[in-house]
């Protein structure tokens, strides 16, 4: 858990969790076009994405909030699977390092103990920014 707490103060940097810049969890078209390889693909990808998100956040929220330790890990497994593919790259990475806690903690009983909260908050702000992005840019297209 120390390493995760380490990388999400490096990501923090001097912003605080609520001063993020105006890159930092956004969807990142060139990182998208480098894996996808295939605009017209992409465009069908990302609404599956936002449906995806809107469904999962909501149950991460509630997994930290009942300390369901299961859940968090699947649904942070779930979102690893499809978000590094759109997000940024410090987002991708909070979250594969969330992931990876969560997996390595399989056993702990208590959220917390695997992800502390402002761990948690973090990842969340950018999750939620990069959700901001992808449905502004959905409304766009």
């Amino acid at each position: 858990m120390q390493q995760l707490a380490d990388k999400a103060q490096e990501m923090q940097g001097a912003q605080g969790l609520n001063g993020m810049q105006a890159t930092e969890g956004c969807l990142d078209h060139s990182r998208a076009m480098a894996v996808v390889q295939d605009e017209a693909l992409m465009r069908e990808m990302l609404p599956m994405l936002r449906d995806s998100l809107r469904t999962e956040l909501p149950k991460l929220r509630t997994a930290m909030s009942e300390q369901d330790t299961g859940t968090l890990s699947s649904v942070l497994h779930n979102l690893k699977g499809i978000v590094p593919i759109f997000a940024d790259a410090q987002s991708s990475e909070l979250l594969i390092a969330a992931q990876a806690a969560c997996k390595a903690n399989h056993s702990q009983q208590d959220a917390h103990a695997v992800l502390s909260a402002e761990v948690f908050e973090q990842m969340m702000l950018r999750l939620t920014q990069f959700q901001r992005s992808l449905e502004a840019q959905l409304a766009s297209a």
